[in-house]
């Protein structure tokens, strides 16, 4: 993307009849001082105005014909409807809400309801305000950052209201992260309006500018099928440069030569067309050399062209809902996995290199690209983003892996899957203070997730069903284990980056949070024991959990729940007492099943017994099995000794 755009542009510069880039509605293409390109790769006839190109793959250099301004580029959005039964849904006791409102509410209870966003985006536009629609845009793009045809819609909605400067700035902000045909053709049409115009030295660098997009551009997303006409408009573009002397000329002959050999290796939907433009063109400047530099290139063209119709059968499924479609968490519907399905097939494809092109770093780019094109779909998906990680330290460009996580990590800030292979990398390379940043990061993450669930929790206790309860429930049980898995893996990094005094420290402070739960004591002491050899600490740390079960302040520290695996207590103390029973501690596994079943009420204390009556039955005597049997029979007289030990299993 050229680095700076001029800070005021006239009348003149932006009309199109002024433009040297392209010739307005009608025009023929200019006149070139010498015959070489002659009339084989003329202007259009006719070309549509601006904008409306961009609702269709239509041609980079269409220019508007009028001062009237130009209708949005998707204005789909602004009338979609909001049904009366969902607003009515969406209503709460108190003062009566409008329409803008309940749709607000409704983004406040799910960030991630689409229709909600879309439904908002068209409000705000229908209230006339410019900031409101632009506040709405930004709200939108920061929950939605990767879709394509909303970015194209707010430059269009800045352009629209004469806004360049906010409107370039847009273009810095999208268009290196947002890969797309689409909005790079938006780009350039603006680009050819903006520079448009001029005489002399302006000229010749208003052009520069021009061709600077262009480059930046193909370089981009040249490679995607649908940008063939983006293709044509650049060597169209080229073609109507003037020259002065002939060495300029043979520049321009040279550039234009590269570029078309650049596009015919390419799958892109208009290749038969290029071909034989170029075909027609060599011949007609030279027919000595176009034999050769025709036949020398045919092969790729003919691979190119084949790989073109196994390309539309691969994208056919993707391409069905790519429009509709919307960035979300996955929810693992049939919809999904197929999707997945279809971009993973595509990616292998590529892999292959089907177009027979032999260099490994033009494969690399072509794979590369499918990866980030892939990504704008399934941005949250944490699989895909290490995948293409680790497919870019395959081909030596480690460095722009490491920052491709980065940006994941940014997407998905509580993902630990991510975040974890991100702060190993950093390990790998050495760099313990970035990985550290990284464990620092989730947590912080992690625990801002868990006060805003808590606090929503509070909010719709009084007001929604029991279910809804539960299921947030559930969601505050998957966090608290969440957080606690990653002050795990951080207390490992600590023992490997600073020994056992930097797991401890960790340990210290993952123990006071309020949200811990028993899996960090757990771990903690098994790696005392394990790791530092050092038994005492083990169990000085397995006694410090239990008092912690055993307080009233183990409903506080996350040890009363546990999710589907039951009470965090129980859990707890099984831990502890596999422990004992592997250091052959008889008096302590006895002391530690008093006190469990002591604290824990009978209706959550059957996985205690029945451990206790299991290990009985392997290592003790008849008389202590009697006896701890009669004992489990009074508090539970419907199970059997006969059911524990069957369901017990060998060793």
């Amino acid at each position: 993307m050229p680095s700076a755009f001029p800070q005021q542009v006239s009348q003149t510069q932006l009309s199109p009849a002024s433009s040297s880039a392209a010739p307005s509605s009608g025009a023929q293409a200019p006149s070139l001082n010498v015959s070489p390109f002659g009339a084989q790769l003329a202007a259009p006839k006719e070309e549509p105005k601006f904008p409306d190109s961009l609702n269709q793959r239509g041609s980079a250099s269409s220019l508007a014909s009028s001062n009237t301004t130009p209708p949005p580029v998707n204005s789909s959005w602004q009338q979609i409807p909001v049904s009366d039964s969902t607003e009515q849904s969406q209503r709460r006791t108190g003062p009566k809400l409008d329409k803008y409102q309940r749709l607000e509410q409704r983004i406040e209870a799910d960030p991630w309801d689409s229709d909600a966003w879309t439904a908002l985006l068209a409000e705000a536009n229908q209230r006339g305000d410019p900031q409101v629609t632009r506040d709405v845009f930004e709200r939108f793009l920061k929950q939605f950052p990767t879709s394509a045809r909303h970015w194209v819609s707010y430059a269009d909605f800045e352009m629209r209201h004469k806004e360049n400067a906010k409107l370039e700035q847009i273009f810095t902000r999208c268009l290196r992260s947002v890969p797309d045909v689409d909005l790079c053709k938006f780009y350039l049409n603006y680009i050819r309006r903006r520079f448009s115009g001029g005489e002399g030295e302006k000229r010749i660098e208003a052009r520069n500018t021009i061709s600077k997009a262009y480059e930046f551009v193909v370089g981009n997303i040249g490679v995607d099928k649908d940008s063939g006409t983006i293709w044509s408009d650049y060597l169209y573009f080229i073609k109507s440069g003037e020259t002065t002397n002939a060495f300029e000329e043979g520049q321009k002959i040279d550039l234009y030569r590269r570029t078309f050999h650049r596009a015919v290796a390419t799958p892109l939907s208009n290749i038969e067309q290029l071909w034989k433009d170029y075909d027609n063109w060599e011949n007609q400047l030279n027919k000595l050399t176009a034999k050769k530099f025709v036949s020398d290139k045919s092969p790729t063209y003919m691979n190119a062209r084949t790989a073109l119709k196994e390309l539309r059968t691969l994208m056919e499924p993707i391409e069905k809902i790519q429009k509709l479609w919307f960035p979300k968490p996955p929810q693992w519907s049939e919809k999904e996995l197929q999707m997945v399905d279809a971009w993973r097939k595509y990616i292998a494809w590529e892999r292959t290199d089907p177009i027979k092109l032999g260099d490994k770093m033009t494969v690399a780019s072509r794979v590369i690209y499918a990866y980030k094109r892939c990504l704008l779909m399934l941005r949250n998906y944490p699989q895909i983003w290490m995948e293409a990680a680790s497919y870019m330290a395959e081909v030596g460009k480690a460095e722009e892996g490491y920052n491709l996580l980065k940006t994941g990590a940014e997407a998905m800030p509580t993902c630990i899957s991510l975040h974890l292979h991100l702060a190993e990398n950093y390990e790998t390379q050495g760099k313990v203070q970035p990985a550290r940043q990284i464990y620092e990061n989730l947590i912080t993450n992690l625990e801002t997730q868990l006060t805003t669930i808590n606090g929503r929790a509070d909010a719709e206790r009084a007001r929604v069903a029991l279910d809804q309860q539960e299921r947030r429930m559930k969601e505050t049980e998957v966090a608290k284990r969440s957080l606690s898995l990653t002050w795990v893996f951080y207390m490992r990094f600590g023992r490997r980056t600073e020994n056992v005094k930097g797991a401890r420290a960790i340990f210290g402070r993952a123990r006071k949070s309020p949200h811990c739960t028993y899996h960090v004591f757990v771990a903690s002491a098994l790696m005392e024991h394990y790791l530092s050899k050092d038994a005492i600490v083990a169990g000085k740390i397995f006694e410090l959990g239990l008092k912690v079960v055993s307080g009233s302040d183990g409903l506080q520290n996350g040890f009363s729940s546990d999710g589907d695996s039951g009470d965090g207590a129980v859990q707890f103390s099984l831990q502890y007492l596999s422990y004992l029973i592997s250091q052959n501690d008889e008096n302590s596994e006895n002391t530690l099943f008093e006190r469990a079943i002591a604290t824990i009420p009978p209706s959550k204390a059957r996985p205690v017994w029945e451990k206790f009556v299991t290990f009985e039955s392997e290592y003790g005597d008849l008389g202590n099995l009697a006896k701890i049997e009669k004992r489990r029979q009074e508090v539970y007289p419907d199970g059997l000794l006969i059911h524990v030990l069957l369901n017990t299993k060998l060793h």
